[in-house]
């Protein structure tokens, strides 16, 4: 093979490359809709108890390219708060009123700032990857920074994301006061777990 078969070999494999890139990556923009299999949960484990909360009212958007996730990525999303379940209605009640004063500050949100630890700032397909997400996230009408951990995985074939946010939330930064429920109280740290899946619109 001549030279110049070799160069015109390299071009054709590079503008293949760049067709089938320019096919399959792209901005997008991924929902995520109130109901099942969608989760958020908070575990509070004080001396005496743990009590874990419950609700699958989370709706927002993730707009990204997944094969660079680095390009202007944005993310919203909002949970109804005076859904989250403990399985116990005295408790929820409680909860919802005193401390959490859903009537005031119905949802809590997130809205994303930036994305770490991504080094090649690709989704691989079908692949799970981890990094970290910056953003405010907005409790009891209380906003802050807050960095969750995340775990996603983008699926070409269904045009979808699944993700699993971790993050804890200290009830004094959020000006929450600390409950008592049946004489026991809650911790003073919550830990927090999100999972959705996002489809593309």
């Amino acid at each position: 093979m001549t030279k110049q078969h070799i160069m015109t070999f390299v071009a054709t494999l590079f503008v293949t490359f760049l067709v089938v890139v320019s096919a399959t990556a792209e901005r997008t923009t991924y929902v995520v809709t109130e109901g099942k299999p969608n989760k958020v949960e908070f575990i509070s484990k004080a001396p005496l108890e743990t009590i874990e909360g419950v609700t699958n009212k989370i709706s927002g958007e993730v707009t990204i390219d997944p094969l660079n996730i680095n390009d202007n990525p944005s993310a919203n999303f909002e949970v109804q708060m005076a859904d989250l379940d403990t399985g116990n209605s005295i408790r929820d009640g409680d909860m919802h009123e005193d401390h959490l004063h859903t009537d005031k500050h119905p949802t809590s949100s997130f809205k994303l700032k930036e994305i770490k630890g991504l080094s090649n700032g690709q989704l691989p397909d079908g692949q799970e990857v981890s990094f970290t997400a910056v953003g405010d996230f907005t409790l009891h009408g209380v906003t802050r920074t807050i960095e969750p951990q995340i775990t996603t995985k983008w699926d070409s074939a269904n045009n979808s994301i699944d993700v699993t946010a971790k993050f804890t939330v200290l009830l004094k930064d959020y000006d929450i006061p600390r409950p008592k429920f049946l004489f026991m109280k809650l911790s003073k740290e919550q830990k927090v777990r999100i999972d959705f899946t996002a489809m593309a619109k």
